[in-house]
């Protein structure tokens, strides 16, 4: 016999429903990033977190021992799937990926434009952030490496002399910190595109590839 928790939680159709306690943890989730859109993250209050997700602070503690654990929780909601996105579009070397990977960095910063900037602001001033959202960049550039081997093999690239490692975390950093004093502004969709045109024009002419995937 099924049990009553295994009962509650299976929908008609065999799919598992979400049970109160994942409601309630993504309402505070939900809650963090929609804050995150008006405020800044050094203002923001567990009470603002929790009201704002209609729960209380005791319930907020039950999901978060701090403020700092819900902003790493919902960045990681953000980021996480970035980066599987961009892995599968390096899939077949960066050279082929390039533009769809930066399009869709920018995709991201347009959709997730408070809790991003949230992130760069607090790794400016706060070591555990900068950890972790240093631990993001050399993860992409993981696969960044990874991508560019395939394409150097297939001869699609000439790379940079010296350390490429270094080289790509300063890319990464360079279309970071555009995008953040992009999207930390009013701008235009004009500006938007320059910026996108930029950063893929300077990854191309660094890395010695002209945007032909080539064979």
């Amino acid at each position: 016999m099924a049990s009553t928790e295994s009962a509650e939680s299976a929908s008609p159709h065999g799919r598992r429903r979400p049970r109160q306690g994942d409601l309630q943890e993504k309402a505070l989730l939900d809650a963090t990033e929609r804050l995150l859109q008006a405020d800044s993250p050094t203002r923001l209050t567990i009470g603002d977190i929790a009201a704002a997700a209609g729960l209380s602070r005791s319930a907020f503690y039950f999901y978060f021992d701090s403020k700092e654990s819900i902003l790493t929780a919902t960045a990681h909601r953000v980021v996480g799937p970035l980066l599987e996105r961009q892995r599968e579009l390096y899939r077949d070397g960066f050279v082929a990926g390039a533009e769809a990977a930066i399009d869709h960095t920018f995709e991201l910063w347009r959709e997730h434009t408070g809790l991003l900037c949230a992130m760069a602001e607090l790794a400016s001033s706060n070591a555990t952030f900068r950890e972790l959202w240093s631990g993001y960049m050399e993860r992409n550039v993981d696969m960044l490496e990874e991508a560019l081997t395939r394409d150097r093999e297939r001869g699609r690239v000439s790379l940079p002399e010296g350390e490429l490692r270094a080289v790509l975390l300063s890319l990464m950093w360079l279309v970071e910190r555009n995008c953040f004093m992009l999207f930390s502004r009013e701008h235009d969709e004009a500006e938007e595109q320059q910026a996108r045109a930029a950063a893929l024009t300077v990854f191309r002419r660094t890395l010695g590839f002209d945007g032909a995937a080539g064979g």
